[in-house]
């Protein structure tokens, strides 16, 4: 077939073999795009989802883009290659942090080992589908079966960088756009209501030290990895919780974590009553220097120490089955749910975007639910009261 240019696009096989012509609605689109070196043709592919004549003016509208020049010339480029260039560059230029590239680079490994190889141009949608299933079947790099909500995650980054290379005018469209993604399948990690909040941390002990730490995430929302061992000193808790060494993975510094939360009276209190139990177990007048979760010894209590304990004493509070970092999410709902804007929300969690906030660590409580039925109840029986 040809258009009226005179550009030719290839016969259109459907995708779903067995299909009827008639009921099939996923096509194989092949546009001719100049020639090989050995003189054959080079042909550009990708997946159309809709009925046979839509792909047919699909076919025609690439193959028109190709003679207008909005195509450039088959890239050499592959998906591992460009995956790299993109994201060192991001980095590069400042648009994203040593820890946001490891993650990019380890989202885009696992998207790699089924799509690396490819051509740019020649990933198409059934290419990012198939290869979506391979990772939740297993066939990953850590050979673990991960979950949709994991993929779904690999799936933005390697979309951000097919927009890219997109508007670079090195592909004529993204297949993650069009590729269907697997469904959301992590539960949401529960929070605690206000009042089993208050409760719990009435029954804690703040001289005792694992749970003084319970107190800390309840009512400063930090993270293990802010508090725990030396990452924190009681110098930093004069005024405000001083977080300076926030990390994720590999050691990487997260420099959105670095900041001052100020400290609740509850926390203060808290704080107040170790501090004075310390310095008597400890015959001290002074323990500034001393990590916030030290002993009498001055050795302060890792994470692992913590996250030991929960374990063991977790069903003492009627929380078995609750991790430690849920006492975050709890914070940060208790925020949302006081109306507290969503940019000092993420300022006070150490997040880079207020989305991370509102979109993971909150959460919605079936008292919220009631309230809000309630509040749409009363408007209606407002609008009633003035027809009357």
């Amino acid at each position: 077939m040809k258009t009226s240019s005179g550009t030719r696009y290839g016969a259109i096989p459907r995708a779903a073999k067995g299909t009827p012509k008639g009921k099939c609605r996923h096509w194989q689109i092949r546009v001719e795009n100049g020639k090989t070196k050995a003189g054959g043709i080079s042909w550009s592919t990708e997946v159309f989802d809709g009925t046979y004549t839509a792909a047919i003016d699909k076919a025609r509208g690439i193959a028109e883009s190709m003679d207008a020049g909005e195509t450039v010339a088959r890239t050499q480029w592959t998906f591992s290659q460009y995956a790299a260039h993109w994201n060192d560059s991001k980095l590069a230029m400042g648009v994203i942090d040593a820890s946001t590239h490891a993650k990019n680079a380890a989202f885009l490994k696992s998207i790699s080992r089924h799509l690396g190889a490819l051509n740019l141009q020649a990933v198409t949608v059934t290419d990012v589908e198939n290869c979506f299933t391979a990772l939740m079947s297993g066939d990953s790099p850590s050979g673990r079966k991960l979950s949709g909500t994991t993929v779904r995650c690999y799936a933005t980054v390697a979309w951000g960088m097919f927009e890219h290379a997109r508007k670079a005018g090195l592909v004529i469209s993204n297949p993650f756009i069009d590729a269907m993604r697997p469904q959301q399948d992590t539960p949401e990690m529960p929070a605690l209501g206000i009042g089993d909040e208050v409760q719990l941390i009435v029954s804690l002990d703040p001289e005792e030290v694992h749970q003084l730490a319970i107190i800390i995430m309840c009512e400063s929302g930090l993270r293990q990895c802010e508090f725990c061992g030396d990452a924190m000193t009681w110098a930093d808790t004069r005024t405000y919780m001083h977080v300076t060494r926030t990390k994720k993975k590999k050691g990487d510094v997260d420099s959105a974590g670095i900041r001052d939360v100020p400290i609740s009276s509850t926390l203060r209190s808290a704080l107040d009553a170790r501090e004075a139990w310390l310095k008597q177990a400890a015959n001290t007048g002074d323990v500034s220097s001393w990590p916030l979760l030290a002993d009498q010894h001055g050795e302060g209590l890792k994470s692992n120490g913590l996250r030991h304990w929960w374990r063991r004493h977790a069903s003492d509070y009627g929380m078995d089955g609750w991790h430690l970092h849920q006492f975050r999410h709890t914070f940060a709902t208790d925020l949302a749910e006081a109306n507290v804007h969503p940019k000092v929300m993420a300022k006070l969690l150490g997040h880079a975007s207020e989305r991370t906030s509102l979109g993971i660590y909150t959460h919605v409580h079936a008292a919220q639910m009631g309230s809000a039925m309630d509040v749409l109840d009363a408007a209606k029986m407002h609008a009633v009261d003035s027809h009357e």
